[in-house]
């Protein structure tokens, strides 16, 4: 995707992150699959509030969203067939799923910004973590480098208290950590498709709260800070009854609607009418999305 893209019109912090490569990492485009068949056992899976999936997810598209539930007072990550919509799975036992991000294989990470202070790396369509990373600070934003799958997390506090980001080599071992006093808490992270990190956050004082944003160019290691006054809400007149975050996932905008339990999908960047919509009534509010190719 191309480089950042700022308007006149306020786009919101993850949008500035997002025109990068989708909020998150690099993400191919996405072709419609064919319908997925759904199971008669959905509902009961579901109504148990544990995990599940479905075995046909594995061969699927997925659209998987991280939202607090209001049935179960905890955060949830939603699986659904990009095709058709259907909720194909349900990963439990987040506290707040904020930040979704996926590699070149397909992998999706989910951080939970709990005490556990973990992100959790699941195969795509899997039912279970095949790996847990630790973080030294609560873990926000996710981003995956295209060009050589390092993993960056966005810690809003860090291990310090001030905002701090995670780089991990190839998405292992033990993290590099970069932070700026120019930015007391950081919260976003992705890369474009040069392999530059760039980061969001935001300071608090008697004006009210201003977000910034920083750029950790590829190769370099002081983080720096990227000039615009285009940090704010999705531009209403050009994504109507859109509400931010958002993100861009290929040539699609995905963002919530006004009251955050569902997900509008825009032409990007013509904008205009939604193309289509998710509401479900598992969303109370919507922390974070990402689309996961099939392979």
């Amino acid at each position: 995707m191309n480089s950042p893209y700022f308007s006149r019109s306020a786009l919101s912090t993850c949008v500035a992150v997002a025109m990068l490569t989708g909020c998150g990492g690099s993400q191919p485009p996405i072709t419609a699959p064919g319908t997925m068949p759904q199971s008669r056992s959905i509902a009961q899976q579901a109504a148990r509030g544990k995990s599940w999936m479905l075995p046909e997810a594995s061969g699927e598209d997925l659209l998987y969203v991280g939202a607090y539930d209001q049935s179960y007072q905890h955060g949830e990550v939603f699986i659904y067939s990009y095709s058709n919509q259907q909720l194909v799975g349900t990963l439990t036992g987040f506290a707040n799923p904020e930040g979704l991000c996926v590699d070149a294989a397909g992998n999706v990470y989910v951080t939970d910004s709990s005490t556990t202070q973990r992100v959790y790396e699941y195969p795509h369509g899997g039912l279970k973590a095949k790996r847990t990373i630790e973080t030294p600070g609560p873990p926000y934003g996710c981003g995956i480098n295209p060009i050589n799958g390092d993993l960056a997390i966005a810690s809003l506090t860090g291990s310090g208290g001030v905002g701090q980001v995670y780089v991990y080599k190839r998405a292992r071992g033990r993290p590099k950590t970069y932070s700026t006093p120019n930015i007391w808490r950081l919260f976003a992270s992705s890369y474009d498709v040069s392999g530059n990190l760039f980061i969001i956050g935001y300071n608090e004082g008697s004006s009210g709260t201003i977000y910034k944003m920083a750029e950790l160019p590829r190769g370099q290691a002081k983080l720096r800070i990227v000039n615009t006054h285009a940090i704010g809400h999705v531009s209403e007149a050009h994504y109507p009854h859109s509400r931010g975050p958002a993100w861009i996932l290929g040539n699609t905008l995905v963002a919530p609607s006004e009251s955050h339990r569902g997900l509008g999908f825009y032409n990007y960047p013509d904008g205009g009418r939604t193309t289509r919509r998710y509401h479900r009534n598992e969303f109370q509010f919507i922390y974070g999305a990402a689309i996961a190719p099939s392979h």
